[in-house]
Formats: C-alpha cells, structure tokens, sequence
C-alpha cells in the first residue's frame, strides 16, 4: 500500500469519482511447483502434465491437511483452450496459495437495518456523554467545524455510492440524513476522556451498514499536538509514502528499532479487546477467522512471515528523514472482514465501471494499551451456525477443468462488452464469497469459490465463480 502523503486529500479525491462515474481434442498443462516432480500421462491428442495423485472422486475432493495439500501445491498453474460459444478461449493462469490450515464455512445473512443496535451502541461507547451533532443546531460536518478528518471522509464515501450530491471541491457533508433507501447519523461525545465522533448509517439498497469511530484530534492519542496523523505499517514492516511526488518507504522495525511499540499488549490481549468491542458493544459477533493482525491486504510475499500491523503516528506536514524522527508506535491495527481464514474476501464481484475507490483505513479496528482507539468498518452480513470446520475442496487441477465446463455451457458471449477475437482467461484466485442459498434469498453460505476472469486491455471482461468444493457454477458477471 502507498499513502498520498495529502493531508486533505478527499475532496480531490471525492472531485475524481464525480468526474468517473468444448470441442475436439485438447492438450491440457497442469503445473505444480510445491509438491514434488510431476508426470507425463499420454492421451490422444499429446500429453498432460499432471501431478501423480489418483483420479477419483474422493481424493480429488481432498480434506485435511494444509491449503497447499488440499489444493496439490503451493505454486500451482493450469493451461488450456477450450471454446465458448463461437470464440476460442484459452486459460493460462498461475496461483500462489496463501496457506493455512483452517478452512472453515458458515450460514451468513445479509445485514438488516433492525440488527443495528443503534441506540444502544451510541450508549455503550458515549454513555450520558452522547448527543446528536445537530443538536448543536448544524447540519453539516467539516474540519472547518472541528470534525474530524477521518469522519468527514467516512460519511463523504457512505453518501458517494448512495448517491448523495456532494460538492467536489468541498470537505463538507450532512451530518445527519434519514432517506427511504439511506440513512446516515453523526454523535459525539466522551469516551476514554477523549471527544470523540461517532457515525452509523445503512443503506438498504446496497444492503451496507457504516460505523466509523475517530477521535476529533488524532493528537488525543499520540499525546503529542505535532503527532496528529497516523497510518498503519503493512505485515513485512514497510510503510510507504508519495511526498511532492517522490516515493519513500520505511523498515519500520529497522529506522524505529530505539522507539519501540508503546503498545505493551500481547497478540490474545488484543484480539480480547476487538472481540469486547464487537461482541459487547457493537453487536456483531464475528468469528475470530475474521479477524487479524497480521492480515497481508498488500500482497506480500507469502514466505514473508508476517509481523502485526501497527499504528504510526506522524506529522503529515512534515516529509520524515531516513529514520522516521518524530514518529510513533503506539498500538495495532486489526483487519475486519478483509481475509477470512486467510483468504481474501470479496465482497462485490459485480464488474465496476470508473472509479471505485478503496479507503485503506476501512475494515480495520485500531487497539492500543488503553484499548480500542478508532475503528471504521462497512459491514455486509450477520453470522449464524458453522457449517463446516474443515471445508473439503477440488484440486487446482480438477477445480479448472469444472471451470472450463461451467465457462462451456454457460457464458454467453453476446453479453461480454468490448470482446474480440479470442478470450483469454488469466487470472484465477481462491477467495472466500456469498454464496446465495436461492434466488431472492437473504441466506448465504459463506464458503471459498474460485474466481477466473479474462481481460483485454480494456479491463475485466468476464468473471466466473465457481464452487471451490464441488465446481458447480456460482454465477458469471460480465
């Protein structure tokens, strides 16, 4: 992740997203670059490299065992061509596992507007503190005002994609808003003997819930009024940053080695502190798999062991040396909802046309020795019953083939915009979905599938999810 070192940066950056708004014999190559030498098995038509596990039905759907045994290797390729309709498709893709030896699967439900406790959750963190920001007798929220930053820009993104009118050019929004499809709410209030702001808000035609949490001044925390910006560092340590368009990057733990984490807690003390939160006074009681510290939201190398992310505060007004001077740790950063037994997670796999823009600090519950300090999520469903601790799935191998077959009899091509010629099919990735129990349902399994897309230089063209236990088709986006 790169920070815009840009203070203020949301109006431009709010200005920018108002301007945007099978037939005959085949040859197939599976490559395995984790588990051993793989063979050669003749067919009519050439050779298939394969690994030298059996072809049968129960040891293609394979349990137990580590992501990489279920899946046959840890660096795992496949390439054929196949048809679709009357265009040539040709797959040639390459996955990386991110490992893990727990794969589990739930009933889930889309989240409703009466699971928001909001009155109580107000209560719980505000106490007899809490009042509505209008009741201050002001219907908008700015920094000019005393605002905070990081609440301005969390309404500023709920209020884009609902379609609230916003001025580009302008940090301001309304502080309170109660739509048919929409509804928005700003307080403020003690908590820790800190002013702080708080915003809910739903949306039920995307079916979103908004909380965000900050303190008025980041100051508050960091105890120094200099220290009034922070990040979070990535899980190899690095933090990046563009200042007068030049880039830096840090080894946080190498330029800050004599100023340590203040943080003193350790990794179940913390993980206690963001359960209390969403268990106790948020109401959401979401499983720990859906949590971490260490979540990699940045791709790094998957043979990189991972470090806690952490809290670092700054003075974004000033470019820092060569050791960060002036800098702070102080705390951790738990990723919410962003990795799911250390898969990725997607959440709309609808194709987006112009700008989405992703807000690095959402999905994340920031914890230090006082507890939780800020936290700013949008949260997509409600738990229910596990359905599986140990989800069987297909093969790479086999887990493509189903591909091919479901992309064969299902895809059609009149509906795929800006294709010509051929379809070439070369990104495939394991990621944890919704998987509708029925048509107009508000139950889903939350379960991984495999996604594949083909692309041309015009972006995604189509995407496919199949079911990573038994590749049956999920449902195609184009």
């Amino acid at each position: 992740m790169i920070i815009m070192r840009v203070k203020r940066c949301a109006a431009a950056i709010l200005a920018a997203m108002l301007l945007l708004t099978g037939c005959g014999e085949k040859e197939a190559v599976v490559e395995d670059y984790g588990t051993g030498e793989a063979t050669e098995v003749a067919t009519e038509s050439g050779t298939v490299e394969s690994s030298s596990e059996e072809d049968s039905t129960e040891e293609n759907n394979l349990a137990g065992g580590t992501l990489s045994e279920k899946l046959g290797g840890k660096e795992l390729a496949f390439k054929d061509e196949f048809t679709v309709g009357s265009k040539t498709a040709k797959i040639d893709v390459r996955y990386p596992v991110q490992e893990t030896d727990n794969l589990c699967s739930y009933k889930v439900n889309k989240i409703k507007q009466s699971d928001i406790k909001e009155d109580e959750i107000v209560k719980n963190l505000f106490g007899d503190t809490a009042k509505k920001i209008i009741d201050d007798g002001r219907d908008t929220l700015s920094e000019d005002q005393g605002d905070s930053y990081f609440i301005v820009y969390s309404n500023m993104y709920a209020d884009y994609y609902n379609g609230i009118e916003l001025d580009g050019k302008q940090q301001v929004c309304p502080a309170w808003i109660d739509g048919d499809d929409f509804y928005v709410h700003n307080y403020e209030g003690d908590y820790n003997s800190i002013s702080y702001e708080l915003m809910i808000g739903y949306s039920s035609t995307l079916k979103e819930m908004y909380i965000a949490f900050y303190p008025k001044k980041i100051s508050d925390i960091s105890g120094d009024a200099d220290l009034n910006y922070y990040e979070t560092t990535n899980p190899d340590g690095m933090f990046y940053m563009m200042t007068k368009g030049k880039a830096l990057n840090y080894n946080i733990p190498e330029v800050m080695a004599d100023r340590p984490n203040k943080c003193t807690l350790h990794d179940d003390e913390l993980m206690s502190k963001v359960k209390e939160l969403l268990e106790n006074k948020l109401y959401l009681p979401y499983p720990e798999a859906s949590l971490s510290f260490y979540a990699n939201r940045t791709n790094i190398d998957p043979a990189v062991e991972p470090m806690k992310c952490e809290a670092l505060f700054y003075n974004p007004d000033e470019a820092p040396d060569d050791t960060f001077s002036g800098g702070m740790r102080d705390g951790y950063g738990c990723t919410f909802m962003t990795k799911f037994c250390n898969q990725s997670i997607l959440q709309n796999a609808e194709l987006q046309d112009g700008l989405y823009y992703y807000n690095e600090k959402k999905q994340t519950i920031y914890v230090n020795d006082d507890g939780v300090f800020a936290f700013d999520m949008i949260v997509y469903c409600s738990f229910d019953e596990m359905i599986s601790d140990d989800v069987q799935l297909l093969s790479f191998e086999d887990a493509m083939k189903a591909f091919m077959e479901q992309a064969e009899e299902n895809i059609s091509v009149d509906s795929i915009k800006n294709s010509f010629g051929e379809l070439y099919f070369r990104n495939a990735y394991l990621t944890y979905y919704q998987v509708p129990s029925g048509e107009g349902s508000d139950e889903y399994t939350f379960s991984p599938v495999w996604v594949v897309e083909a692309d041309s230089d015009r972006g995604t063209l189509v995407r496919v999810l199949i079911n990573a236990a038994d590749g049956s088709l999920v449902d195609i986006f184009y």
